[in-house]
């Protein structure tokens, strides 16, 4: 049962990803018809989101795969900011909220987004059962010897006896016209469970409810090292703070590899106005298209047929062909774990369906323009290592052979691109695009590049005259050394010397 909620739940995300993306693009023009329904559309839609997130949750909490991440809060702080996001609902339905903190400012470690899930549906639930001109209270105890409590009370309806004992099971409804699923108290009871608390309820038909919270005082519910890796996933590149300028122009194509026909078309749509496109219907599909396009980014599905985009991932990075492309996983399946299989295979972002599109759009330029920063920073100061261009092992395998290759024969004048290439064990072709789409240079132009960067490092650190350090790094003359040098510098080797050589490439 819990196997079927979770895939059913994954399912819906797709079909949901397709409505809420062009709802929103919709909501986005200045001038619409029918606007009042669209935004009804849309409001229903996120709520349908919102109870497949939940029922997810149940399942995830049954298994034992829903981890908290906690972090020392200020609770009563916490729950005053939760309670007034409730201040609009209590104007329009005229049924005064009152905040009371007794907490001593008492700091306790909480995982904040679970508890606002708990206390969200409790305060829906208090405002949906409180007739107009009513009270809902929400209390902040003064902490005990080991606990602390929340009391989210009110006036309204109230709750049968015979229902009490019952209404913390799933799927259970007090009131069998009542809109929803029965899921929402379930997983407020496992949430606070998970962090080791508890919750009780009193109630009286026609006086009111009250439901309890008791909370831990001193929890150690996660090693700070696993903390930290989620709050890594989180953080992963969104905002571009100052905007990124390139110096290359925007011709970039990007494949998108997605096995559903109309997400396929979506995503299509959403990207295809600043990039060239490329589709393909399955993992198979995408890394052939991938190794005979080398694209500059990479949007691909999870659970697709032939390969997954984990199995793609994998495949991908471990090529040396291909191994440089930043991948972003788009995938239904958004929980934590399949985050970290994700990244740990070297995906380079995450986004979990149905997902913003101009959430996407700006992690694409992000990503794709972090590339061009790197290639910039390699062409703009001769101490960075080729090297720290990438994270990616086979990235770097490959320039510290390209590098040492050149090192090794520095003093060669008679260096050949072919010989190069052989002694890279790799086509001239592949070398040439994997050295382009890495450093930004051809293979000739990698080649001087690291000449020169010698020949800097020995103007800066020796008394070589510059004929001696011409013949040492491979120019065969002055004058060509002298050409080169100046082609990367806005200084002559001499004038490089003068200033101690701390002028940036041009």
């Amino acid at each position: 049962r819990s196997d079927f909620f979770t895939n059913v739940s994954h399912e819906f995300r797709t079909p949901l990803t397709l409505i809420l993306g062009p709802l929103e693009k919709l909501l986005g023009k200045e001038q619409l018809e029918n606007k009042n329904d669209i935004e009804r559309i849309h409001r229903n839609a996120n709520r349908l989101l919102s109870l497949v997130n939940e029922t997810l949750d149940m399942s995830k909490v049954e298994n034992g795969h829903l981890p908290l991440t906690a972090t020392a809060t200020s609770l009563g702080t916490y729950v005053a900011k939760v309670a007034q996001s409730f201040i609009p609902l209590s104007e329009t339905q005229q049924i005064k909220l009152e905040v009371i903190d007794n907490s001593q400012q008492c700091v306790i470690d909480i995982d904040e987004n679970k508890l606002n899930k708990v206390l969200v549906n409790l305060l829906a639930n208090a405002f949906k059962h409180t007739p107009r001109d009513g009270s809902v209270w929400v209390i902040v105890e003064a902490p005990k010897e080991n606990s602390i409590g929340i009391q989210i009370k009110d006036n309204g309806t109230g709750i049968a006896n015979e229902h009490i004992p019952l209404i913390f099971d799933r799927f259970y409804q007090s009131d069998t016209n009542a809109k929803g699923t029965g899921i929402g108290l379930a997983l407020s009871k496992q949430l606070i469970e998970l962090h080791g608390g508890t919750i009780v309820v009193e109630s009286k038909i026609d006086v009111g409810s009250a439901f309890s919270i008791q909370l831990p005082l001193k929890q150690n519910i996660i090693p700070p090292e696993t903390k930290l890796e989620a709050d890594i996933i989180e953080q992963s590149p969104f905002d571009n703070e100052a905007g990124i300028e390139d110096s290359e122009p925007w011709n970039k194509t990007i494949l998108i590899i997605e096995d559903n026909e109309d997400v396929r078309a979506y995503l299509k749509e959403l990207l295809e106005e600043n990039y060239t496109i490329l589709l393909a219907a399955n993992g198979k599909e995408g890394i052939e298209l991938a190794e005979q396009n080398s694209p500059d980014l990479i949007v691909s599905d999870v659970m697709m047929p032939h390969k997954n985009g984990f199995e793609l991932t994998e495949h991908l990075k471990k090529n040396i062909a291909t191994s440089h492309i930043p991948i972003i996983l788009l995938t239904a399946k958004a929980s934590i774990d399949s985050k970290l299989t994700g990244l740990r295979l070297g995906a380079d972002d995450y986004l979990g369906k149905p997902f913003h599109a101009k959430e996407l759009q700006q992690r694409c330029k992000n990503l794709i323009q972090q590339r061009i920063q790197l290639r910039n920073l390699f062409n703009s100061n001769y101490f960075v290592s080729p090297q720290k261009l990438s994270t990616n092992k086979v990235d770097q395998e490959f320039l510290e052979r390209a590098e040492a290759i050149v090192e090794n024969h520095i003093d060669n004048s008679d260096l050949t691109i072919k010989q190069f290439c052989q002694e890279m064990a790799y086509n001239h072709s592949g070398v040439h695009l994997k050295l382009k789409a890495l450093t930004g240079k051809n293979t000739s132009g990698f080649i001087r590049s690291i000449r020169i960067r010698k020949a800097a490092k020995l103007i800066q650190e020796t008394n070589l005259n510059m004929n001696e350090i011409a013949d040492k790094t491979g120019f065969g003359s002055r004058q060509a050394f002298n050409k080169a040098f100046k082609e990367h510098f806005p200084l002559t080797p001499t004038e490089f010397r003068d200033s101690n050589g701390f002028v940036p490439l041009a």
